[in-house]
């Protein structure tokens, strides 16, 4: 059987969306739950830290409080939460990035 490899990820006009490293991710961690293939297990990690090294930076930390909140647009929370169940780990995949400031409440 040949899987499948994605080396480039293009961004498509018709789905407005901020990452689509999420998204790959989140697709391969189901993937892997369907086949219990681990080549879709390691894809779903690699493509996660991707999206933390590659999309999120301090500004999106501190200025877009929907990062912190899963939907159509954002899925590597639960993404994380299906990775951390899947392996049996209580590591999550965190941005790489060193918030060194006072993060303000939300009214």
């Amino acid at each position: 059987m040949h899987l499948f490899q994605l080396t480039e990820v293009k961004e498509v006009p018709l789905y407005n969306s901020t990452s689509v490293l999420d998204d790959m991710a989140w697709g391969a961690v189901w993937l892997y739950k369907a086949t219990g293939n681990p080549t879709y297990l390691g894809q779903a990690q690699r493509y996660l830290e991707r999206h933390y090294k590659e999309d999120i930076t301090e500004q999106t930390l501190y200025n877009d409080r929907s990062y912190y909140v899963s939907s159509w647009n954002n899925v590597a929370w639960a993404t994380n939460i299906l990775l951390a169940d899947l392996t049996d780990s209580s590591k999550l995949f965190m941005p790489d990035v060193r918030c060194n400031f006072h993060i303000p409440p939300v009214y």
